[in-house]
Parts: C-alpha cells; structure tokens; sequence
C-alpha cells in the first residue's frame, strides 16, 4: 500500500514538474494560431498526463507480485496497451511544436494508429482475463470483434459531414480511423463491465475503476469524432480539446491502478 501511494505520489510530482518545465521551455511556432497562453497550456497538459500514464503502467505491474502467472500476463498486456499511449499522447504537443499539427499527415488520422495498437493490447489482455475466469462475451470472438470494428468504420463513410479541405477519401479514413478506435475501446469497456459481474468480490472496485477509464477513451473519440463531422477547421483546438480529455482520462486509468494495487490473491 505505501509503495502504490509512494507511486502515485512520485508520478505526479513528475508529471507537474514535466508540464512545467515543457510549458517553460517548448515555444509555439509560427503556424500555430491561437495564443502563447493556450500552447504552453496544451504543452504543459499533453507532457504532464504522458507521465501519468507510465506511472499507472509503473503501478500496474508492480502490483502484480502476489498474482498468479496467468493473471499477471493478462495486465501485463493492459499496461504495454498503456505504455502506447503514452508515448503516442506526446504526438500532439509536438506536432503542434514544429508547426504541423495542420499538415496532411496529422489531419489523415494516421496519428490515432498508435491508439488502435493500444486498444489492440488492451482487448487480449481484457479477453483472455475473461476467459481465466469463465465470462464469456460475443466479443470473446476475436473474428467476431474485429468484422464489428471494421464494419463501423467503413459504415462511418455514410455519416454526414459539413465540408472539409481534406480530399474526400482522406477525410473518410480518417473518420474510419477515430470510429474504430471508439468500436475496440467500447469493446474492451464492456468485456471489462462483464469481468467484473463474474470477478471475485475483491476485484469489484478495481475492474469498475478500470472499466470507468476505458469508457472515458471513448469518450474522449468521440469528441474528437463531433469535431471532425462538424466541419472543425481548427485543428490546434481539436488537439487541445482531445488531450485535455485524454487526460483526466490518464487520471482515471491511474485510478484504476492504484485500486489494483489495493487487492490481494485469494
């Protein structure tokens, strides 16, 4: 218990110190079009919660000592899925650093990828949990689980959209990209949901933390998704709305560690 909140503790000393110094030291560029105050505000946020998803990755897995092997596999799968976003949530701030947060490549969606790859970590890790302890879902299908994500987002095509200076087909699989990266997560928030229904009565508070974070990843896609269909033109405040959202939701997914960290092996 005192190494969990030694943890959490240490992870948002850092992570303060991480948001100050890059909202200090990390200056706009020219492109960007909005104020000196809201970019060191975004640089200071983004920086900050990339910290607080490795400290949940940290608490995670140096909670998993008591667990047994086949349990540990499974967060330890859980927190690489975080490790990603980690590292992906510090795109933004950069892009947005050297002036390209406007260009072809961020505005594809491509940028989400990295998200898909976590969401990929989470569901095997969520998956094979649930196979562990006998709770089965119509997501335990892996083909089932995937044809539902790829039909989403190629049925997100039909959804209407004010215009947009992107090339049309751009513009459609970067929608594909954000709709699918809300299907898996929306998948893994209620294979988590039904984990918890099964899970013994230790792990209840632990899974409900967890499956509160994974509900707030998409939420987070979708308000990305409004901004997008809505014709949003600016993209510096997508970033700035999407990674203030991402991180509560790095606090949520911390949360949820530290509740781990709370139970114990039968």
């Amino acid at each position: 218990m005192k190494q969990a909140r030694a943890i959490i503790i240490v992870t948002l000393a850092v992570a303060a110190t991480v948001g100050i110094t890059a909202a200090l030291t990390v200056h706009e560029s020219p492109d960007w079009t909005h104020s000196a105050a809201e970019f060191q505000a975004l640089m200071s946020v983004t920086s900050a919660m990339a910290i607080v998803f490795v400290g949940a990755t940290v608490l995670f897995i140096t909670s998993l000592g008591s667990y047994k092997a086949e349990l540990r596999v499974c967060y330890i799968t859980i927190a690489i899925g975080l490790v990603l976003t980690a590292i992906s949530t510090l795109q933004f701030p950069i892009l947005d650093a050297t002036g390209l947060s406007n260009s072809t490549w961020a505005r594809s969606g491509v940028t989400i990828l990295p998200y898909i790859v976590s969401a990929g970590c989470a569901y095997f890790g969520v998956r094979r949990l649930a196979w562990l302890i006998g709770s089965k879902t119509i997501f335990s299908s892996r083909l089932l689980s995937l044809a539902t994500i790829i039909v989403g987002a190629i049925a997100s095509v039909f959804l209407p959209h004010a215009p947009t200076n992107l090339p049309e087909t751009t513009f459609n699989i970067a929608v594909g990209i954000v709709v699918a990266m809300g299907i898996a997560n929306g998948i893994v928030a209620y294979m988590v949901l039904r984990v918890k229904q099964h899970i013994g009565g230790h792990y209840v508070n632990a899974m409900a933390w967890l499956y509160i974070a994974y509900a707030g990843a998409v939420g987070v896609l979708v308000a990305a998704l409004i901004h997008m269909l809505s014709g949003g033109t600016d993209q510096d405040l997508a970033n700035t709305i999407v990674e203030v959202l991402s991180g509560f939701d790095g606090l949520l997914f911390l949360q949820a560690a530290y509740a781990f960290s709370r139970t114990e092996e039968i």
